[in-house]
């Protein structure tokens, strides 16, 4: 599992440009969120496949940065 983090604007539109170019890669968001600082929205999600995630987005314009390898633990 890995957390992409991405770089949006702060507009309307932008999470959903994220999702349509997911999407047409077959790529499915396990897990995250998003939210706006300073005026740049900053969102961090879970794919199975951070590369191919990473690609997809980058193919679509969008900016990545960094793309990290998570742990999971199941706490009981």
């Amino acid at each position: 599992m890995f957390d992409v983090e991405i770089l949006l604007e702060d507009c309307p539109g932008s999470l959903g440009r994220m999702g349509t170019a997911l999407g047409q890669a077959g790529i499915s968001v396990e897990g995250g969120g998003a939210w706006v600082t300073n005026g740049r929205g900053v969102a961090h999600f879970l794919f199975k496949d951070g590369a191919a995630a990473s690609k997809a987005l980058g193919n679509a314009g969008i900016t990545v940065g960094r793309v990290r390898e998570v742990v999971l633990l199941l706490l009981k």
